[in-house]
């Protein structure tokens, strides 16, 4: 039996997807399923790696802010006046 290419590409989800509902029968914890699974499916579909580009970017931005947010608070409490620029 030929396989065309689209085919092939649908397939390798689906067995990761099967494999990872045969995890979750087997193991109760939803989070050995993702940190053994989840790359597969990242890897496995073209989006994957858009989607875990747009996560890590997500995850900086709120780093960022809370560390902005973090030295505001802190210069606000001590009465430390913002410097000049001249």
């Amino acid at each position: 039996m030929v396989f065309n290419k689209k085919r092939r590409v649908i397939d390798i989800p689906a067995i990761v997807v099967c494999q990872v509902m045969l995890l979750f029968l087997f193991t109760p914890s939803l989070a050995t399923m993702a940190i053994f699974f989840l790359p597969f499916i990242l890897f496995s579909t073209p989006f994957g790696l858009i989607a875990l580009a747009l996560v890590l970017a997500i995850i900086l931005i709120i780093i960022l802010v809370r560390r902005r947010k973090k030295r505001s608070r802190r210069s606000s409490e001590h009465g430390a006046s913002t410097p000049s620029r001249f």
